[in-house]
């Protein structure tokens, strides 16, 4: 199934963290792919500590996009889509492993069966503002609903992000609002460490 965290409020990407906590608990592998942001994120401390959790992002980080010269701009489409297929080949690539008995959350017995199509071993994706990729236009809507055509339905993805494209609300599952009503940025406070990020 297809989730989508958008809105303009604070915790789209600790919704989706909070997501793949709750996936990795069952045993489960998860895919937690970033666009557009640093390796400074206080969730990824917590995250790198759960080996159900791989963490993938971009070769390079560039900052903010409307910082961006037109050939960095150029480069970071190339940086994303080159990330975007390395995802599809590893989420694709054949059989998963997916655990069998589980008593009280741990795997007991045979630890698990093999099942084809459920590519990767992943039983989630995480793409966190992957909305950003589409409003820049590193990939189409059509070609992120391509995409999500090609993933098994084996596999939750779950996509970040502000204003979502209608068509990716209508194929998605799951989509949950989160809107600002207030944030003490609007006051000056700048991003504290371990609450914005």
């Amino acid at each position: 199934m297809i989730h989508i965290y958008c809105g303009d409020g604070k915790g789209k990407s600790t919704a989706a963290a909070g997501l793949a906590l709750r996936c990795a608990g069952y045993g489960r592998k998860v895919l937690f792919v970033r666009f557009f942001k640093n390796d400074s994120s206080g969730e990824l401390k917590g995250l790198r500590m759960i080996p159900e959790i791989e963490l993938l992002s971009p070769r390079k980080s560039f900052g903010f996009y409307w910082n961006l010269s037109e050939q960095e701009k150029a480069e970071l489409k190339k940086v994303c889509r080159e990330c975007l297929e390395e995802v599809g080949r590893r989420v694709n690539e054949g059989k998963c492993k997916v655990p069998e008995n589980r008593e009280n959350g741990r795997i007991v017995g045979n630890e698990a069966k093999e099942e084809e199509g459920n590519g990767g071993g992943y039983q989630m994706l995480v793409l966190d503002e992957i909305m950003a990729v589409m409003k820049y236009e590193i990939i189409s809507v059509d070609e992120m609903l391509e995409f999500l055509k090609n993933i098994s339905e084996e596999v939750e993805v779950v996509l970040t992000g502000r204003n979502p494209a209608p068509r990716l609300v209508e194929a998605a599952d799951y989509v949950s609002e989160i809107r600002k009503i207030k944030h003490p940025y609007d006051k000056g406070v700048t991003a504290r460490k371990g609450i914005e990020f």
